[in-house]
């Protein structure tokens, strides 16, 4: 009991009854006061707890090449609001293209295309086509939807798999809404990509 009374009347001079760090117990009792478990955090005037303003630091300019792989498919409209904005990349981004089948990633994991659930369909339209005009890009719907992307995929590879081959295909299905499913589609456009 004795010992007892003792450790809490010197707790009490020391600060209130609050245990100390030892850092804070040579400081005396102004730094006590402060916080040492969180040092960003700082004590406003009106007694909360402001975070102190951060300084950005600037990016430094990098010398070395950058790989960037982009992953798409014809299928998808966001492949093709997602292009324009391909041109922004810093000059020192090596940007590759990569066509892929969705439709068999979809299978492997078991998963519908937003294509094929109706409402997910409904949405999809609907938004890739206010998304354009908001973008400033003309869009036009492809007559059918979803459809077989793979002759396109295919005509993206022969080509070299580039930026200006991706663009090709893609400007032909959702700019001006042309079946590349078509033989005939894909017959007119491998000349444009030197494909023979």
């Amino acid at each position: 009991m004795h010992r007892t009374f003792l450790h809490r009347r010197q707790r009490a001079r020391r600060g209130g009854g609050a245990r100390l760090h030892p850092l804070q117990r040579r400081a005396g009792r102004g730094a006590a006061r402060r916080s040492f478990r969180r040092p960003h955090l700082a004590r406003a005037p009106g007694g909360r707890d402001r975070v102190h303003e951060l300084k950005l630091r600037a990016v430094p300019e990098v010398s070395q090449a950058v790989k960037v792989c982009w992953v798409f498919d014809v299928i998808s409209p966001f492949s093709y609001l997602a292009f324009p904005r391909l041109v922004e990349l810093p000059s020192h981004v090596q940007l590759e293209c990569l066509p892929v089948l969705l439709a068999g990633l979809l299978k492997h994991f078991g998963q519908a295309g937003p294509a094929e659930i109706p409402s997910k369909r409904r949405f999809t339209y609907r938004f890739v086509i206010w998304r354009a005009r908001s973008m400033g890009i003309p869009m036009r719907m492809p007559p059918a939807h979803p459809f077989n992307p793979l002759s396109a995929l295919r005509l993206i590879i022969a080509a070299g798999g580039d930026r200006r081959a991706a663009g090709t295909v893609l400007d032909a299905v959702f700019r001006d809404g042309r079946d590349v499913s078509d033989p005939a589609v894909i017959a007119d456009l491998a000349p444009l990509l030197g494909v023979t």
